[in-house]
């Protein structure tokens, strides 16, 4: 809704597992596609596709910080922030490099604490059928943000540094004019993708991009990543 991508059984964060101010907590091994039901206040409903079994844990605390101990003791912990960015906003902002450069000097203008600028945008945008999106081929785009060095050089010296992101899909590019490495013909190649049952590379699509994904099973795939 909203503009916002995907359905049902989309999601950039899978957890098969969650706690409840009951003192109970589950995690749920199966690797196949499921979906928690939530609608009924006394209980939860759980449901797999494409399996016959289902195995998990059943945790149990005297209060949510216990609870939220034991469940740390299988699915990690994170670690903790670095203290400087703790001292500041880390905000985000697209549009390119003159854009970027006015809203960073008017809020130093207004003295708002920062220490980091992130720019989901770094790789440039490209015009599809349904609109603006982002470049999937991980690489800074010069044309975009033409003078990234000064612009970063000037932010170390107010304590603030860039943020980006990468994921491991990677689009066919070959449509795309000014790309400077073809991640997607490079890592076709070399074999970095998953594959099909036929050994090709398994071509997957968000609406008029079509991609690959990098396989991290394969060392020298990631590495290359």
């Amino acid at each position: 809704q909203g503009g916002s991508g995907g359905n049902t059984t989309t999601s950039y964060a899978p957890a098969a597992q969650y706690i409840t101010n009951q003192q109970r907590g589950f995690i749920f091994d199966p690797h196949a596609i499921g979906i928690a039901k939530f609608d009924e206040p006394a209980s939860t409903e759980m449901l797999y596709w494409h399996t016959d079994t289902i195995s998990g844990t059943i945790l149990w605390g005297e209060d949510m910080m216990s609870l939220a101990q034991e469940l740390s003791k299988t699915v990690g912990t994170m670690r903790p922030l670095p203290e400087w960015a703790l001292e500041g906003a880390i905000v985000g902002i697209v549009g390119g490099q003159d854009f970027v450069d006015e809203k960073y000097a008017l809020m130093k203008s207004l003295e708002l604490p920062m220490v980091g600028i992130w720019m989901q945008d770094w790789v440039g945008e490209h015009t599809y059928p349904e609109g603006t999106r982002l470049i999937w081929n991980w690489q800074l785009n010069r044309e975009w943000y033409y003078d990234w060095d000064r612009m970063v050089a000037e932010w170390a010296l107010d304590g603030v540094r860039p943020f980006i992101y990468i994921n491991p899909y990677i689009q066919d590019t070959s449509e795309i004019s000014g790309i400077r490495q073809d991640q997607f013909k490079e890592a076709s190649e070399n074999g970095y993708f998953v594959k099909n049952q036929k050994g090709e590379v398994y071509l997957m699509n968000s609406i008029s991009i079509w991609f690959g994904m990098v396989d991290f099973t394969n060392p020298d795939a990631w590495n290359w990543m």
